[in-house]
């Protein structure tokens, strides 16, 4: 998890190069990820991934930039190909970054899943199928919970910072019944807690009854 210090460096270190005017973005984020492929559990895992992102206004020019890593050496290069960017584009008097405003926190959904549920709610989902779509073949049915934290800052002083967490749920099946077989289908929603069974959220059953009728 990053923290506000981190942000606060990112920060200091594209005004320390020269830039008149510029804003950064940069978050987390983890996501716990279980799967079930042709109707048996196979895959549980855990993926992080960090970003900082720059934009940087001298003259009037734009640059852009983007990188993957937060240690110092990277958060260095990221400013310095900004800031090159911005040196080789054209001039947009229209270009310009958001003024102060006071600093401000958000937050929305969990910050920690709920992993028994992640799995009993799966496991549910997949005897469901099976007992009410005999012909209907789950291909692949996946619940994720993903956990975010963003920073926003800029040399104007605002400092933003927001925490969000959800899970996701996405399926794909066919059905088929002796020489006959639908289309692929799938359905995806992304709900802030588990508190409904998959069958029953979104558009899954209505498009499970499709492929069957099919």
């Amino acid at each position: 998890m990053i923290h506000k210090d981190q942000a606060e460096k990112g920060l200091q270190i594209i005004q320390s190069k020269g830039a008149e005017k510029a804003h950064m973005m940069m978050y987390d984020l983890k996501k716990n990820e279980l799967t079930v492929e042709s109707g048996n559990f196979s895959l549980l895992r855990t993926t992080f991934i960090y970003n900082v992102s720059y934009r940087v206004i001298n003259e009037q020019k734009k640059g852009d930039y983007s990188a993957n890593k937060l240690d110092d050496e990277s958060l260095h290069k990221a400013a310095d190909t900004a800031i090159s960017m911005a040196r080789a584009s054209q001039a947009d008097p229209a270009f310009d970054i958001a003024e102060k405003q006071p600093p401000a926190s958000f937050a929305s959904g969990s910050d920690t899943p709920d992993m028994d549920l992640m799995y009993d709610r799966l496991k549910s989902f997949v005897a469901t199928v099976k007992k009410e779509y005999p012909t209907t073949i789950l291909e692949k049915a996946v619940i994720d919970f993903s956990s975010y934290h963003y920073y926003f800052m800029n040399t104007n002083g605002v400092d933003f910072f927001t925490k969000n967490g959800y899970y996701t749920f996405s399926t794909m099946f066919t059905s088929k019944e002796g020489k006959k077989a639908s289309s692929f289908n799938y359905s995806h929603f992304c709900p802030k807690c588990l508190d409904k069974e998959f069958i029953e959220s979104g558009s899954v059953r209505t498009l499970l009854d499709q492929s069957a009728e099919q």
